[in-house]
């Protein structure tokens, strides 16, 4: 996929960044928006178990 430019620019429209390191800040500034050029601003993802029992609480509020 991340050799059709057709889908590099659609996926690009929809936010994702692609291959094509500067498509996305250009095409938030079309828009108004501005894009950080590099991620730093992460956290890291939950521990085992909080991500279980994250899992368990949607779960049970699905089937309700």
């Amino acid at each position: 996929l991340s050799s059709n430019p057709q889908v590099e620019a659609i996926a690009t429209e929809y936010g994702f960044r692609t291959s094509i390191a500067a498509a996305l800040p250009e095409a938030a500034n079309k828009v108004g928006l501005v894009i950080k050029p590099r991620i730093v601003d992460v956290i890291d993802p939950p521990s085992y178990d909080i991500m279980a029992e994250m899992i368990d609480v949607i779960a049970k509020e699905m089937k309700n």
